[in-house]
């Protein structure tokens, strides 16, 4: 239902506001909406569920002294992003004039209060880009005084001409109106000694009256362009069927119809881009710095993830998502809509797209939209950012074990690129450390390496063309130098590796008022391999092609329609060859899965899902999605739907309830021959589909513009899930299928988020999940905890600048041990010479406590030519003792822990140029 964390999007159309700031600091900036403005009838009537965001208290910088003494002027010009709740966040500089000039302005954006952009009647983030002035104060005389706010601005024709010598006034209540005529490029003036609503009215010879309202605060100066149309003719004929119903409507710089910067402006500021509401009906904004800055990430926003409500710790050196008590297989993972096997290379060191790529993380835990389906667990949906329009950006990034460079820029004003690549060195420092040791019983080289690409084209204001290209290669080789005691004859090479080389097309293109399309293409190759000697040999790729097409309309404000199309045609591969695990039974003597096949996996899906927004502050989203399964041949039918209500500006209630729905792996519906047995398969074909059903409650309370809390209930009801039959089964005359649909389970909790949004020195939150997974095998069977089971997941964290480019942060977690299978016991096998273990009941033991302190310093400095910064990380600053598992001796008479990570330090530095 929600995304717990997203980049703002920077999506939408925009008019063109300025505003400028009066001091000896000023600032300016273009704002958009998607408003439209009838003649005769005031603005505010038809924008009421649509504004640009607006400086409600303006901060002034303090002018650095060397340049004051010099006597430079400057302008800087900042990109960041106005939250729902009114600050400023994501603050980055797009047009320098000197580091003293830039941290000044910096600074003091920072500390602004907007008021937020509205869209459809709901608050909602909006990206801007802000001119911050700074001038040397004039001397003036005792009898001058500076206007309270100032309204200027541009009259122009359909054309974009200058309309010369129309009339503009300015009233305010019931006092007498202003007046003034534009001059020979169509501009006007005033000089105004109060704020508030203005009724604006404009009138030309030979165009139809245009009236507007501009609300004005404190030290505004507002910079507005007006459009005037001609009237229409008079005529008996009908209108033809396909004429546009606004031809004759007038316009202002703030209509729908309109979209985009005006290209006669000067040039003061760019167009707001703003996220229009979210379908899922909760959702919180990390803001680049704070996903930049966590200690324990290195940097890396998408293992930001890791730190919110709703996921379980993985297991150590993982890099698994286990979203609210689901299995990793259970949570898709998308980028830009095209699915991808998986988020983080090996060991979650670091994710397969780097940070610079992203424009936005959405993570859905649950209740998730219609337009995702084949999951019941969560979904991590990633975006690639627009590159930059002009000019050219290299950012470089170099840790202890890797090292990543991205390149932005412009070829054209059209067309523009981004290409990011990133390679690992671990294996260098590891084979040179361990090389140098014969004693030691492994040597790894994992080594990994990923790449993205972005070509994007805008052939038209309404039309976005972008072709991508990501993927990635990790591998694992470990040689086994003496045999283990509890499988002596496994020794000599283990080898693991994963991949995916993919391409893919996005088209989003307006089709008509209202009316918007999104096409998205892709396909590549996905791959595993796996090889543990005699043990197993694993060999996989499939050539997935994905086709997605979303049609949306908005009928009227506050109701709009989306239905879509989401079709996966799998081809591909398997070769197994692989020891079947059994209680009791030493591995060298277990049944053995030996099959080779190929096949298609074909997966259309039809949904369509409403956005109702009956009254301001109310929202639902209902929704439906039809999935056919083609390797088992079945069609499921998912209803879902979620709700929220913003009470007032400080507290709201939402929730959801759904069904999702998940088709069985591509082996475990597979009736390919296991060739090791005679007429058994290695799969069941009459699997069903597995279902959850979601539900979810929770409030959020806004405490201030910077404190809020989150609070969540949910409870997942699981069925049909996917079991193995037991071993001995297989083994007999008539063996049952190896696989059936027995599974069933239960997944229930609660989350909270206490948040502090960036401040000018200050982020931090505490994330706690109480969370209970337990699962069944089979209708009479008891239940059992999950190794997801993890009662308690406590992480508190938090960054505090220190002044002069200094950040200090820390990351505290406390988790509840994951639960683990107690050994009652040994076999002794006389044929392979090694004991076997005799398990106790499943999991019901817990590893202790898992707790760890990790510490983050950063420093940056600011050039004319770009930015240098550097961190040291330090994980697990005390030295906490984690168990992460047992290990047993050869006969299971004697036992020690497992520990996980020591202290380990890391050190990364960033440089960035740009022109």
């Amino acid at each position: 239902m929600r995304p717990l964390l997203r980049l703002a999007s920077l999506s939408g159309g925009a008019a063109c506001i300025a505003l400028t700031l009066p001091a000896h600091a000023q600032g300016v900036f273009t704002a958009g909406t998607s408003s439209e403005a009838d003649a005769g009838v005031p603005a505010d009537a038809a924008s009421a569920q649509d504004s640009a965001p607006r400086v409600l208290r303006f901060a002034e910088a303090e002018y650095p002294e060397e340049e004051q003494r010099a006597g430079r002027e400057a302008a800087v010009t900042l990109e960041l992003t106005v939250t729902a709740e009114g600050r400023a966040q994501d603050v980055r500089v797009v047009e320098s004039a000197g580091a003293a000039f830039d941290r000044a302005a910096v600074e003091a954006v920072q500390r602004f209060e907007f008021t937020p952009a509205m869209q459809g009647g709901q608050r909602t983030a909006a990206t801007i880009r802000y001119r911050y002035r700074f001038r040397l104060r004039a001397q003036q005389s005792s009898t001058t005084r500076e206007p309270v706010a100032v309204l200027r601005g541009a009259v122009r024709d359909p054309r974009n001409q200058p309309v010369r010598g129309a009339t503009v006034r300015v009233r305010v209540g019931t006092r007498d109106p202003q007046s003034t005529t534009t001059g020979e490029d169509g501009s006007f003036r005033f000089a105004l000694d109060q704020a508030g609503a203005f009724e604006v009215d404009v009138e030309g010879e030979g165009f139809r009256p245009f009236h507007a309202r501009e609300r004005l605060y404190e030290r505004d100066d507002v910079r507005v362009t007006y459009r005037l149309v001609r009237p229409a003719p008079v005529s008996a004929a009908a209108p033809a069927a396909n004429a546009n119903p606004t031809a004759n409507r007038p316009r202002s710089n703030n209509d729908r119809n309109n979209p985009g910067r005006d290209p006669q402006d000067d040039g003061e500021g760019v167009v707001v881009r703003a996220a229009r509401p979210p379908r899922e009906v909760t959702r919180t904004t990390l803001e680049r710095r704070e996903i930049t800055r966590i200690p324990g990430t290195g940097g890396d926003a998408l293992r930001a993830l890791q730190n919110l409500p709703g996921l379980s710790r993985a297991p150590f050196l993982s890099g698994a998502l286990i979203v609210r008590g689901s299995a990793p297989a259970d949570t898709n993972v998308l980028v830009d809509g095209t699915a991808v096997p998986l988020l983080y290379h090996f060991g979650g060191l670091s994710s397969v797209i780097q940070t610079e790529m992203l424009d936005r993380i959405d993570f859905y835990p649950g209740n998730f939209s219609a337009r995702f389906g084949r999951a019941m667990g969560g979904v991590v949906d990633v975006g690639l950012r627009a590159p930059r329009d002009r000019g050219i950006r290299v950012v470089a990034n170099v840790s202890l074990i890797d090292a990543s460079i991205f390149v932005e820029g412009a070829i054209l004003p059209n067309l523009t690129f981004a290409v990011a690549g990133r390679r690992s060195y671990v294996d260098v420092v590891l084979n040179a450390v361990l090389g140098a040791f014969d004693t030691v019983n492994l040597t790894a080289a994992p080594v990994y390496y990923d790449y993205q690409g972005v070509l994007e084209w805008r052939p038209h204001p309404k039309h976005r063309i972008r072709f991508s290209l990501f993927g990635t290669d990790d591998r694992l080789e470990v040689l086994f130098r003496q045999p283990g005691d509890q499988a002596p004859s496994f020794a000599g090479n283990f080898g693991f590796a994963t991949r995916y080389h993919l391409a893919q097309l996005l088209w989003t293109h307006d089709i008509a008022p209202g009316t918007q399309g999104r096409l998205m293409l892709s396909g590549g190759l996905t791959g595993l391999g796996l090889n543990a000697g005699d043990f197993a040999k694993l060999d996989l790729a499939f050539y997935p092609t994905n086709l997605r097409y979303e049609l949306a309309h908005t009928f009227v404000p506050g109701a709009r329609l989306n239905v879509g199309m989401d079709i996966e045609w799998n081809p591909g591969f398997i070769r197994l060859d692989a020891v079947r695990p059994e209680v009791g039974r030493p591995l060298s003597s277990a049944p053995r899965v030996t099959t080779e096949f190929n096949g298609v996996a074909y997966l259309p899906a039809l949904y369509a899902e409403a956005e109702l927004t009956p009254h301001s502050g109310l929202r639902f989203v209902p929704g439906v999605r039809l999935d056919y399964v083609g390797p088992t041949r079945q069609w499921d039918l998912s209803p879902r739907g979620s709700a929220r209500w913003d009470i007032n500006r400080q507290w709201a209630i939402k929730g959801g309830v759904g069904m999702f729905t998940q088709g069985p792996s591509a082996q475990e519906a597979s009736n390919a021959p296991n060739n090791a047995f005679r007429g058994q398969t290695i799969g069941n074909p009459n699997l069903l589909t597995q279902r959850a059903t979601h539900y979810t409650l929770g409030f959020e309370h806004v405490f201030s513009p910077y404190i809020n809390l989150s609070v969540e209930g949910f409870v997942k009801v699981l069925d049909r899930l996917v079991v193995a039959a037991p071993t001995t089964s297989l083994l007999s005359q008539n063996p049952p299928p190896p696989f059936n649909n027995n599974g069933s389970g239960l997944v229930y909790g609660a989350e909270v988020l206490l948040r502090h949004k960036p401040s000018s020195r200050f982020f931090g939150w505490l994330a706690y999940t109480l969370l209970s997974s337990q699962r069944r095998d089979a209708p009479d069977a008891a239940l059992y905890p999950t190794q997801a089971d993890q009662t308690h997941i406590l992480t508190v964290l938090g960054s505090f600048r220190l002044g002069a480019g200094w950040e200090l942060g820390a990351r505290f977690r406390l988790v509840t041990g994951s639960p683990s299978t107690p050994v009652a016991g040994a076999l002794y096998d006389a044929n392979s010479f090694t004991y076997t273990q005799l398990n106790g009941q499943r999991n019901s033991t817990r590893n202790p406590y898992f707790h760890q302190l990790d510490v983050r310093v950063d420093k940056a400095f600011t050039f004319s030519w770009g930015s240098l910064s550097f961190f040291v990380e330090v994980l697990n600053a005390y030295y906490a003792q984690n168990q992460e598992g047992v290990q047993y001796n050869y006969n299971y008479t004697e036992s020690q822990p497992v520990m996980g990570l020591p202290i380990f330090p890391n050190l990364g530095f960033r440089g960035e140029w740009s022109r």
